[in-house]
């Protein structure tokens, strides 16, 4: 189904169809804990109660739909790129790292040394 979007009688731009599918399925990927705490602090932010189901999403207010895709699709972004510290210090916890800081030109002979 195509994406179609409509205004409503206050000439509000309201969101449906391919757009609201793809927030529907991201939400998916999210555990219950993550969608209680989106959910939470969107309230807080619109001052109202909301429900992010496929129905409620297809029918919102253009302006909230893009908030709620941004803030998910944040959510996820973080998630799946997160570094792994622990790892990342496990690779070079016993290997000598750089112990200055210059700027500027290195030289040949600097580089050879290293």
């Amino acid at each position: 189904m195509p994406v179609v979007h409509r205004k409503d009688g206050r000439g509000v731009t309201i969101m449906r169809s391919d757009e609201a599918l793809e927030l529907w399925n991201s939400l998916k990927l999210l555990s219950m804990e993550d969608k209680e705490s989106i959910l939470e602090a969107l309230e807080n932010y619109f001052g109202k109660q909301l429900e992010l189901s496929f129905r409620n999403l297809s029918r919102m207010d253009r302006e909230e739909f893009q908030i709620i895709q941004s803030v998910v699709n944040g959510l996820i972004l973080t998630q799946k790129y997160i570094p792994d510290i622990q790892l990342a210090y496990e690779e070079v916890k016993n290997k000598k790292l750089p112990s200055t800081i210059s700027f500027g030109c290195i030289s040949q002979e600097k580089k050879e040394k290293n």
